[in-house]
């Protein structure tokens, strides 16, 4: 029986996955152009401070508690009439929160250390605050139903939308400041549009009275805490680097990033595509363990396989594309490729991490995962700043994979170990 949901369940996972990956891979194609023309046409050090102030507004989505779309997942998968009354529920508390989190941000960019034009940048694009406090609320409802094409087209159609008016601007002659109102503006009309097509599968009205679920907002609270400790994890490199470096080192290292997220795009693809399956696989059954470890081992040497492929060809091409591009030209897209090269073994790392996350979430362990995930983001810090003085940007990279190794240990040995406590593997 355990054999046969964990088959069901991964293919109902991996067709969720299909979908995904179709919307989010045209998504970055889109998203990557943009990246490089930016580049292109303003330089590294320009692109630094692009990539600083989008991870500096970033770190406030905490306060916006995005990962309550995870709990209503959770709720909707086991019983999707109550999809409604959670939504309309939870939206005054969002609303709140999102205001919250626009005014820290405000405030905490007048106390920040940068210029007067970072500050102004920040200000402007705090306002995607709204995208990141709704979107994920919006597509809940899609999650739950298991119609992930419609995530896809959504996030596809807000980033051809950006892609298009980011060219404009560039082709114009328009600088940051330009490109930051275009992106926030395209990420405000893609909400609205979420908004529309959502409701008609899940009719909701929108409350804006503020009601207080205890267990709702505990769990919310705990997977957004979750989140954020992922998030000082890896985004916190380039705030570091934005005051311990040079704007082209950010550049660089923000470049690096970009390069990898196809490889993170799958990552949290997966997570999502294949937590409904976890929900239901876990919700009064009691699985096989061996099974649940077997799959994780199978996928760790597949996944390491074909990163050390496609790092392996990206550096031998480099080679070549040295010899099209001359000069400054080619530096600019060089530069990062060392960093690159150790960064997308990190997501490889936490790509092996997501069954036993999603394992210990779905069995509404995830105060479990929280105790675990302060641990990354401290050693993050302090390897940080040790490994910039002796290894230079580089050693931000290295940070990072060590960082993610020790997170992985840590969720293998505690989720057996809980699970087995629980009951809920055998």
């Amino acid at each position: 029986m355990n054999i046969k949901w964990i088959n069901k369940g991964v293919k109902r996972g991996m067709k969720n996955l299909m979908f995904l990956s179709l919307g989010q891979f045209s998504s970055a194609i889109v998203n990557g152009l943009s990246f490089l023309l930016i580049i292109y046409f303003l330089g590294l050090p320009a692109y630094g401070k692009f990539v600083t102030v989008s991870s500096f507004v970033a770190f406030f989505t905490l306060l916006t508690l995005n990962q309550m779309s995870k709990v209503i997942i959770r709720e909707g998968s086991k019983d999707i009439t109550k999809m409604s009354r959670i939504i309309e529920r939870t939206s005054g508390i969002k609303t709140a929160l999102c205001l919250l989190a626009m005014l820290f941000t405000f405030i905490f960019t007048l106390l920040s250390p940068y210029t007067w034009e970072i500050k102004l940048y920040i200000t402007i694009f705090s306002f995607h605050l709204i995208y990141d406090t709704y979107s994920s609320f919006f597509y809940s409802i899609f999650n739950a139903l298991e119609k992930m094409q419609y995530i896809a087209i959504l996030q596809f159609g807000q980033r051809v939308l950006t892609f298009i008016l980011t060219v404009t601007c560039l082709l114009l002659g328009f600088d940051i400041l330009a490109l930051i109102v275009v992106a926030t503006l395209s990420s405000l009309l893609t909400v609205f549009i979420n908004y529309k097509i959502s409701s008609r599968f899940i009719p909701f009205r929108f409350n804006l009275g503020i009601y207080w679920d205890k267990e709702l907002m505990k769990s919310t609270l705990i997977f957004s805490l979750i989140l954020f400790m992922s998030f000082v994890a890896t985004r916190i490199d380039v705030l570091m680097l934005s005051i311990l470096a040079s704007w082209s080192d950010v550049g660089v290292y923000g470049a690096a990033e970009k390069f990898a997220e196809p490889g993170q795009i799958i990552r949290n693809l997966a997570a999502v595509a294949f937590f409904p399956m976890f929900v239901k696989m876990f919700h009064n059954k009691k699985v096989k363990g061996a099974i649940l470890f077997r799959y994780s081992i199978a996928a760790a040497f597949i996944v390491f396989f074909l990163i050390t492929i496609v790092v392996i060809c990206v550096n031998l091409l480099s080679i070549p594309l040295a010899d099209i591009v001359e000069g400054t030209r080619a530096e600019v897209y060089l530069d990062p490729i060392p960093i690159w090269s150790v960064l997308f073994y990190y997501v490889g790392i936490s790509i092996i991490t997501i069954p036993f996350i999603n394992a210990l979430q779905a069995t509404h362990n995830e105060m479990v995962v929280l105790r675990i995930s302060w641990i990354p983001p401290i050693a993050n810090i302090v390897l940080n700043l040790v490994f910039l003085k002796l290894f230079g940007v580089i050693g931000i990279a290295y940070s990072t994979l060590c960082v993610y190794t020790i997170g992985f240990i840590l969720h293998m040995i505690v989720c057996w170990k809980v699970l087995k406590r629980q009951g809920h593997i055998y």
